[in-house]
């Protein structure tokens, strides 16, 4: 993941969300692994963040 997809993907979280915290290129590059994500050319199309909870629970926070 590039920078650039990174700042792309932080800036598609906090607009269709409301999170207490915002996202930016450097935390999402900091858990880049967590993240599947489509492009179409240069546009971030779909993206999904997983998080392992517990080693049985697995939290999947999908973002359009």
């Amino acid at each position: 993941m590039t920078e650039d997809v990174a700042a792309k993907i932080a800036t598609l979280i906090n607009e269709r969300n409301q999170l207490d915290r915002r996202y930016d290129a450097a935390r999402v590059l900091k858990h880049c692994t967590n993240y599947e994500y489509e492009l179409e050319g240069e546009v971030v199309v779909a993206c999904v963040e997983v998080k392992k909870v517990q080693w049985y629970q697995w939290k999947y926070v999908i973002c359009r």
